[in-house]
């Protein structure tokens, strides 16, 4: 049995900070933005959801109070 799991996460202000201060080829779009965040291997990044899908899991991650990466969620799904 497969199962769907969604982790959210809060990361620390001081970290986003740095990350954009360090980071000038953002994506323009959500995916690859999520994706570059986990490339940096803060915390734990998306440790969790890797191996939940390698079992054959549909996994998803939020870093709910990135507010730039919040906003490219919002507008490429029409949401206000």
């Amino acid at each position: 049995m497969n199962y769907k799991f969604v982790k959210i996460s809060s990361y620390y202000d001081s970290y986003l900070e740095y990350f954009y201060k360090n980071n000038n080829n953002i994506p323009s779009n959500y995916t690859d933005h999520l994706n570059k965040i986990f490339q940096d291997c803060f915390s734990y990044g998306n440790t969790f959801s890797k191996h939940l899908h390698k079992k054959g899991n549909k996994t998803h991650e939020i870093i709910y109070n990135d507010e730039r990466l919040q906003k490219k969620w919002a507008d490429e799904n029409n949401f206000s």
